[in-house]
Parts: structure tokens; C-alpha cells; sequence
């Protein structure tokens, strides 16, 4: 038996993923706003401080690891593949 025959599709929600509330498209109209998530706690004092310093460490990560990349590279021109 085909399990998708009594599967129901899923039900609409009142969620945006996306606005597409752009200006200069067609549609637009400037009146409605980005619905905001009434939920959603603001990031304030320590919280928005740990989320700065991740993202900072975050990139400073990536950077080393291209850095050390990038010298690897040099070294194995300059010692191995150039001799």
C-alpha cells in the first residue's frame, strides 16, 4: 500500500519565512510592515556581549585557518615543488 495516498498535506500557517514586501516590485505596498515575533526576547547586556565575541571568534577562526593555508602552501612551493 502506498503510504503517501492517506498522507494529508500540511497545514497553512500564519508565519512569514520570507517577506516579499519589496519596494520597487509590483505588489508593494508601503503601508504593511515586517511582522515582528511577539516571542522574541531582545539581546541585551551579557547575552548580546556573548553573541558579539562568538562571531568575532568565529571569524578570527576562519582567518587563521586560511592564513595557515595560505603558508603551508608558500612552504611547500618554496621547499618541495620549486626544487
Amino acid at each position: 500500500m502506498d503510504n503517501n495516498a492517506n498522507r494529508q498535506p500540511p497545514q497553512e500557517e500564519d508565519r512569514v519565512v520570507a517577506p516579499m514586501n519589496v519596494e520597487g516590485m509590483p505588489w508593494y505596498s508601503p503601508g504593511e510592515s515586517v511582522p515582528r515575533n511577539p516571542e522574541a526576547e531582545p539581546l541585551t547586556g551579557k547575552n548580546l556581549w556573548r553573541y558579539a565575541f562568538s562571531a568575532v571568534g568565529a571569524g578570527l577562526l576562519i582567518v587563521i585557518l586560511f592564513g595557515l593555508a595560505g603558508a603551508a602552501f608558500i612552504w611547500f612551493c618554496i621547499h618541495l615543488w620549486f626544487r
